[in-house]
């Protein structure tokens, strides 16, 4: 079965999410795997309430999907 390529793009994760904000803070000094790796250990350290920006952002998003997918389905 082949892919649709007008489908939408999947949500990115919570942590994808928090990724994206700690490479931004963080670009000047780090490099790619260290950001990575700083990243990964930085985000298990979060709280389940430190995570709820990300979660929140993961769900709009995936509403927006779930939604455009929804609208292409055709019976």
């Amino acid at each position: 079965m082949q892919k649709n390529p007008d489908a939408p793009k999947r949500p990115k994760s919570a942590y994808l999410h928090f990724l994206e904000a700690f490479r931004e803070a963080n670009k000047d000094k780090l490099n790619h795997k260290e950001i990575i790796s700083q990243g990964a250990s930085a985000w298990s350290r979060l709280t389940d309430d430190q995570k709820i920006p990300y979660n929140q952002k993961y769900e709009a998003e995936k509403e927006k999907y779930n939604a455009l997918l929804n609208s292409m389905v055709s019976y």
